[in-house]
C-alpha cells in the first residue's frame, strides 16, 4: 500500500456480528494479527481474541501463559477501525521498540486482557495497551487513539506508550481490576537511542474520560509522564510537553492516588 492508497482488510458484518479472528495460541508465534513490514493497511471492522479468557473462568489460569500479542504492529501507518480486542493471554494490542512506525486506532475496544506475574509466567505485567514506535526507522510516528474504549483489563497500565509522538483524544479508559495500576503511561523510548531536549516526545492528552477506581485496583496514580525509569533516572525519558485539555478524571475510593505522576 502507500500512503494516499492504504490496502483496506475489511470485515463484513453479517446480522449484526463481525468477523472473528481467533488464534496465536502457539508460542512459537503467539500473535492472532500480525502487521510485520506490512505498511499502509487499514483494518476494519473486526474481532481478534487469542481465545484465553482468563476473567471468564474465575481465576487467573496460570497453566496458559505462552500466548503473545492479539494484535502486534511491526509496521509504519496502520489504522485499526471499528475493532473489539479482548481475551488476550499477554497485550491486547501491542507495538515493538522495531521496525513499528506510526499506528492508529479509531475506534478500538480493548478488554478482558493482559498477564499477571506472578502467577502466569509472562515475564512482567503485560499491558493491555502497549505501543512503542522505533525512533531509528521511523523518527517522526505517531500514536493515535481516537474514541476508544479500555476497560475491564486484568493487568498494568491501561495504555502504556513509548511513542514518538502521542495523540489521545476523546478515549474512555477505566482501570479497575486488582492487577491494574495506571490509566495512562506515557514515557520515552526504551532503546538505545533516547529522547532529548533537542528531539523530544510530545503528547496531547484531550477530551477522554479516565477513571480509577482506587478500591479495587492497585492504581498508585491516574497519569504518569516523563520516564518509568526502567534502567536508572535518565532513562525513557520524554524531554518534552505534555499538553492536557478538557479531559474528566474520576478517582472511586482510596486516597493518595494523584491525578499526575
Amino acid at each position: 500500500g502507500t500512503a494516499e492508497q492504504p490496502i483496506r482488510i475489511q470485515g463484513v458484518a453479517v446480522n449484526g456480528q463481525r468477523p472473528l479472528i481467533v488464534g496465536g495460541v502457539n508460542p512459537a508465534t503467539g500473535y492472532a494479527v500480525h502487521f510485520l513490514n506490512s505498511h499502509h493497511m487499514v483494518f476494519d471492522n473486526f474481532e481478534v481474541s487469542n481465545g484465553i479468557d482468563r476473567l471468564a473462568t474465575g481465576t487467573l489460569d496460570s497453566s496458559r501463559y505462552d500466548a503473545h500479542q492479539c494484535v502486534r504492529h511491526e509496521a509504519h501507518d496502520i489504522t485499526l477501525a471499528r475493532s473489539k480486542v479482548f481475551a488476550c493471554a499477554n497485550n491486547g494490542v501491542f507495538g515493538t521498540d522495531e521496525g513499528s512506525g506510526s499506528l492508529t486506532l479509531d475506534p478500538v475496544e480493548i478488554t478482558r486482557s493482559g498477564c499477571v506475574q506472578p502467577p502466569m509466567q509472562c515475564g512482567n505485567n503485560k499491558h493491555p495497551l502497549y505501543v512503542a514506535t522505533d525512533p531509528n526507522a521511523y523518527p517522526g510516528a505517531v500514536l493515535r487513539i481516537v474514541d476508544s474504549h479500555v476497560h475491564g483489563n486484568i493487568a498494568g497500565e491501561g495504555l502504556k506508550m513509548r511513542a514518538g509522538r502521542g495523540e489521545i483524544h476523546h478515549n474512555w479508559i477505566e482501570v479497575t481490576g486488582p492487577h491494574e495500576y495506571r490509566a495512562l503511561a506515557l514515557y520515552g523510548f526504551d532503546t538505545s537511542t533516547q529522547a532529548s531536549l533537542d528531539a523530544p516526545i510530545h503528547h496531547d492528552v484531550m477530551g477522554n474520560v479516565l477513571i480509577v477506581d482506587a478500591a479495587t485496583s492497585s492504581a498508585n496514580a491516574v497519569v504518569r509522564v516523563g520516564s518509568d525509569r526502567t534502567a536508572g533516572d535518565n532513562h525513557a525519558n520524554t524531554h518534552g510537553r505534555a499538553r492536557f485539555v478538557n479531559n474528566t478524571v474520576v478517582v472511586n475510593g482510596g486516597t493518595g492516588v494523584p491525578v499526575l505522576w
